[in-house]
């Protein structure tokens, strides 16, 4: 919401008092939303592991249409969870390898 002067100047401009908002970007990952197979697709997972990501709280379901029963992902929270998920696997592995080379078990 602009402040009283920002409305004032606007206005004393001859421009409208709010300033006009712009269309969410379609290409944008912040904005875009995926269903569960859109998702997969995304993140180069099978639809399952999405589900798991969802119940283990990895990404959440955006509320969209209560008509519809079927979740709605944001791409960005996907590709993020993608992300951080690959990077726990490797860490993971390096420690493995780390604990096999110093001959613990």
């Amino acid at each position: 919401m602009p402040t009283p002067e920002a409305k004032y100047l606007r206005t004393k401009c001859g421009l409208p008092g709010e300033a006009p908002t712009l269309p969410p970007d379609p290409d944008d990952p912040a904005t875009v939303l995926l269903s569960t197979e859109q998702a997969a697709a995304a993140a180069h997972v099978d639809p399952e592991v999405i589900r798991q990501w969802a119940s283990r709280r990895l990404i959440l379901p955006v509320p969209c249409d209560p008509a519809s029963p079927a979740p709605r992902y944001r791409e960005l929270d996907v590709l993020d969870a993608e992300v951080r998920t690959r990077r726990e696997r490797r860490l993971k592995a390096l420690i493995d390898e780390a604990w096999a080379q110093a001959g613990m078990p």
